[in-house]
């Protein structure tokens, strides 16, 4: 199976550089997403695609998984003839990856423990009670702009409210984020 990595609306880096993260929890839900072209942006924990004008590098973390590899390797952008790849994997870059990034910089590592990809949690009134529901295997066009979400991404919390929400389950939400903030601080100290 082929992959292409779609260009998004995110402004690239300057020269025509862009940076896509590939990521997901099983060979079905993987994807590659564009994101800011900073070294800051990498992850031990994922696959990165760099083009960076006619040249493109595959960065392998050193937790990233068997099947982002292959997602990444597999793209059908560079299958094609005469793209000139090259692969590398943590603590190996080439001064060449590091320059088209705009510099080395520190990003995050692993840490020891398991591996934590974000939590997507819809808070909704719509049943008439309050209820938080996770929604797996989550992508952007999960977001209902009827409800409150809630993104759990290891080390930081993010509220996101739908245009439409209603006050009470903004409240409620926000309430419920303090909550889950609180037993993820409490867990972690205990540890």
């Amino acid at each position: 199976t082929q992959h292409h990595i779609p260009h998004s609306p995110l402004a690239p880096c300057p020269g025509g550089t862009h940076l896509y993260q590939v990521r997901g929890d099983s060979a079905e839900h993987i994807r590659a997403i564009e994101c800011e072209c900073s070294a800051e942006r990498l992850n031990t924990n994922s696959t990165f695609v760099l083009q960076a004008d006619a040249s493109y590098f595959v960065w392998h973390g050193a937790c990233a998984s068997v099947e982002e590899r292959e997602f990444a390797m597999n793209n059908g952008i560079l299958k094609q003839e005469g793209i000139a790849v090259t692969v590398m994997e943590e603590g190996k870059e080439s001064s060449a990856f590091w320059a088209a990034l705009g510099g080395k910089k520190p990003y995050p590592l692993a840490n020891g423990t398991s591996r934590c990809d974000p939590r997507l949690f819809r808070c909704s009134v719509a049943t008439g009670e309050f209820a938080i529901t996770e929604i797996v295997h989550f992508s952007q066009d999960d977001l209902d702009t009827n409800d409150v979400f809630l993104l759990d991404g290891e080390h930081v919390m993010f509220v996101w409210r739908g245009k439409r929400s209603r006050d009470r389950e903004n409240r409620w939400a926000m309430e419920a984020a303090m909550e889950y903030l609180e037993g993820a601080s409490s867990s972690s100290s205990s540890s």
